[in-house]
């Protein structure tokens, strides 16, 4: 699977360090949303990738990528998680003193138990650790707090605003963990050092920022129509909307096809019918390697990959006939 940001130059040293350090017998290269199409049994598409360090649409066309209608967003995972630190730590704690939860990482403390069943947690002395290493921690245990509490509201979200459940119509594929809730529902989280958490408003507010638009990063509603929009075919523009891949690490946060296809409906209903497709969330991180094998299995796919032999007599070309 190779990124969509992956330049010919980075494709020929790849393909040199796989033949001649590593002895591959053979190498194929395929963009990643051309194996999330395949993985979601369709070869022409929109697809949605909610990544760690950007969000990416693109349209892929018969297989083939069609590199001019790439979208970026940098509303990602890490910027996600690095507003949930900031949110978490905004929050105060149960006691009453007026002192804001910390994310404190597993490394920086002791956790003993005793008679009664209660943690006691005994804070490493003299600890020096980079700041580098520290934040990665930090952001990890976010990320968590991100997958397990945050769920998108399927209409816009206000902190004033009741959340209703998402339409049951909806034409999508989904298969989720649980049932979203009417309501804002508060949902407890306990953090690695004991310290639990209860807020209505860091559930539903983190996730949202995917939807809010800007000049820079635009919502991942507006991605997808900003790369269907230079699709050049009527045809194809429609056929691309009535297939949009959602895939993607961040993509298995409640709620979010639901909304994506309520924001699709409302601003396209007139103009072509977008569809969303969804796979089961722990797949929609790895869509792309799922459509990989699934390549990598088909009885013709053996003609397809590049031999030592064949880069040895040819080079760096054949990788524009085999893998254009």
């Amino acid at each position: 699977a190779e990124s969509v940001s992956s330049t010919v130059s980075d494709r020929k040293k790849m393909t040199e360090l796989l033949f001649q350090k590593f002895s591959c017998p053979g190498v194929f290269f395929s963009r990643a949303p051309v194996l999330s199409c395949y993985a979601s049994a369709r070869s022409t598409g929109i697809v949605l990738d909610l990544g760690a360090t950007h969000s990416r649409s693109s349209v892929v066309q018969d297989g083939f990528l069609l590199q001019d209608t790439l979208k970026l967003s940098e509303t990602a995972g890490n910027s996600l998680a690095n507003v949930t630190l900031q949110k978490i730590r905004s929050v105060d704690k149960e006691s009453g003193d007026g002192a804001s939860v910390d994310v404190i990482p597993d490394y920086a403390f002791t956790k003993s138990y005793l008679a009664d069943g209660t943690a006691k947690v005994k804070m490493v002395e003299n600890l020096q650790v980079q700041k580098t290493y520290e934040r990665y921690f930090q952001r990890e245990i976010c990320k968590d707090f991100f997958q397990k509490i945050c769920c998108v509201d399927p209409s816009t979200y206000r902190s004033d605003q009741k959340v209703t459940p998402p339409n049951k119509k909806l034409d999508t594929s989904i298969d989720q963990d649980s049932e979203p809730s009417p309501g804002l529902a508060c949902k407890p989280y306990k953090l690695p050092d004991g310290t639990q958490i209860e807020t209505k408003e860091l559930r539903y507010s983190i996730p949202e920022k995917l939807f809010e638009d800007s000049t820079s990063n635009p919502a991942i509603h507006k991605l997808v129509m900003n790369s269907a929009s230079l699709i050049g075919s009527v045809d194809l523009r429609k056929e691309a909307l009535g297939s949009i891949v959602l895939c993607g690490g961040l993509s298995s946060c409640a709620g979010i096809p639901e909304r994506l296809q309520l924001e699709m409906t409302n601003r396209l209903q007139k103009t072509s019918r977008p569809r969303v497709i969804v796979a089961k969330p722990d797949a929609r991180k790895n869509l792309a390697w799922i459509g990989g094998s699934i390549v990598a299995s088909l009885g013709d796919f053996r003609p397809m990959f590049i031999s030592k032999e064949e880069y040895n007599e040819e080079g760096s070309r054949v990788l524009e006939k085999k893998c254009p």
